[in-house]
């Protein structure tokens, strides 16, 4: 009598996915994220150093993120034309340079163009981070994971931003700056261990680059001079400037051999919806973050450190929720897991708005910033693999530079737009509670969109339930039929 012997192997191979695209990427993710918001605790030192405006406040922020979303169409296309380790590389040490630039910058003027000049390294380094994911991790699984590496690099920069700013501004502001460089070298040594992609011959039109550029510029730029009360036909004259010049860039998306966004991509519902989601979460969190700064330490009277330890519970909470929120939409499907992190932001605007009636404390704000925290790292990867898994792989670059670009130009009309509320509210508590509002309706649009696209995020979901619901029909039919013969 012989006895079966079990086929599987005693010992499992070791997974030998490697670690170092995934660590690039949220590495980058992290400093690119950082730098959006570690500045805000900054400025009250740099207004004092400089004597710097609120206009010019808003400059420094939105400088920053105004170059980083004007260029992160281009920035995608050179990743698909030069393969995504140059282009990862160029965008690093861009960024090293122009922090090196901004902690040596003796005027208002010059830190403005620092940071513009950082914003065009972020602008390649995001596509790219990206890319390498998308090129790194074919299963399905394991670019899950990566992603939400990714997204945990965001979220534990946002809540942990504010906190390492405040440490660092009691001992000079331009250490904010230079706390860039040694993160930077090392990315560019990580650079030799990605593999090098084959390079595209992607055309590129510079017309369009300049549209682009032009137009958002000039639509940030009016509604920042909006904010100040003066001169305000002129402001307006430069908004709507500033929407003829982008209405041309869309238009000539469909004429030019050479779309920077190619129609396709617009057209798909899944990246539609993905684009809309990106929008409205990061304009709702940098508006939240910029005003809640200005609140804490302003009309609070918080140090920085005081009012950078508010957002630091926001990280416990943001990696909670890349953690669990791959586990989620893999179990309940990418429907659900949006619909869930909406939630969590509703609330977060509910509980502003409420407690804003009253006396809004540190503790409402830090409760608020843990809502938003989770509620967008649950979504922002959900929404990043919604994104790579409609596009073709030939165009991911591109595909996540749209991506990266309606988020950073969601953030950067966030803070001009609250700005402005604040600025030309009678007071901050009043300016606080329109923006609130404004945020609540956002999001609640957001979700009521998620609601109406089950088969466009889930569409095996849908199917298995059309069909589960086709197979319960056929058998009430046979009962009818089976009790009429009766």
């Amino acid at each position: 009598m012989t006895m079966e012997r079990n086929s599987a192997p005693l010992f499992r191979p070791v997974d030998r996915t490697p670690i170092a695209p995934a660590f690039a990427s949220a590495a980058s993710m992290f400093l690119v994220t950082m730098d959006t918001l570690v500045v805000n605790l900054a400025l009250p030192d740099i207004q004092s150093r400089f004597g710097a405006a609120m206009w010019e406040q808003q400059w420094i922020i939105d400088g920053y993120t105004i170059a980083l979303a004007a260029l992160l169409l281009l920035a995608g296309n050179l990743t698909d034309r030069w393969g995504t380790q140059k282009a990862f590389a160029s965008g690093v040490a861009i960024f090293c340079l122009s922090s090196i630039l901004c902690a040596l910058s003796t005027s208002s003027s010059t830190l403005i163009f620092g940071r513009a000049l950082m914003g065009a390294g972020a602008a390649l380094i995001l596509p790219s981070s990206m890319s390498i994911i998308n090129q790194g991790y074919t299963a399905e699984h394991s670019r899950k994971v990566a992603l939400a590496a990714w997204g945990i690099g965001g979220s534990a920069a946002t809540a942990f931003g504010p906190v390492l700013g405040g440490c660092l501004v009691p001992i000079s502001w331009r250490l904010v700056f230079a706390i860039n460089i040694p993160p930077c070298l090392l990315l560019l040594l990580l650079c030799t261990r990605i593999v090098p992609r084959k390079n595209t011959d992607t055309p590129i039109d510079m017309e369009e680059q300049l549209l682009s550029l032009t137009g958002l510029t000039c639509i940030v730029g009016g509604i920042i001079a909006l904010g100040t009360g003066d001169h305000v036909a002129p402001s307006i004259a430069l908004v709507a400037s500033g929407l003829t010049i982008f209405s041309c860039f869309i238009r000539r998306q469909h004429i030019s051999s050479a779309p920077s966004v190619p129609p396709d991509l617009v057209r798909n519902p899944g990246i539609r919806l993905s684009l809309l989601g990106g929008f409205i979460i990061i304009l709702n969190w940098n508006g939240l973050v910029f005003l809640c700064t200005l609140y804490l330490q302003q009309v609070l009277n918080l140090s920085p450190l005081e009012a950078g330890m508010t957002f630091m519970y926001g990280a416990i909470a943001s990696v909670i929720g890349n953690l669990g929120g791959e586990r989620i939409s893999v179990k309940f499907g990418a429907q659900r897991t949006l619909l869930l992190g909406s939630l969590c932001l509703i609330a977060c605007h509910l509980l502003l708005l409420v407690a804003g009636i009253g006396f809004l404390s540190p503790l409402h704000i830090a409760c608020a910033i843990c809502l938003s925290g989770l509620g967008g790292a649950i979504t922002t990867p959900c929404l990043a693999e919604t994104v790579l898994s409609h596009a073709p792989s030939k165009e991911s670059g591109i595909a996540s530079a749209l991506f990266n670009t309606m988020r950073q130009i969601g953030g950067a009309v966030g803070i001009a737009v609250f700005g402005s509320i604040v600025s030309t509210s009678p007071a901050l508590q009043q300016g606080l509670t329109r923006c609130f509002f404004i945020s609540l309706a956002a999001t609640c649009y957001f979700a009521w969109k998620v609601l109406r696209s089950r088969d466009v995020l889930d569409p095996a979901a849908e199917a298995e339930m059309g069909s589960s619901i086709l197979v319960r029909c056929e058998r009430a039919s046979i009962m009818r039929k089976f009790f009429h013969t009766r």
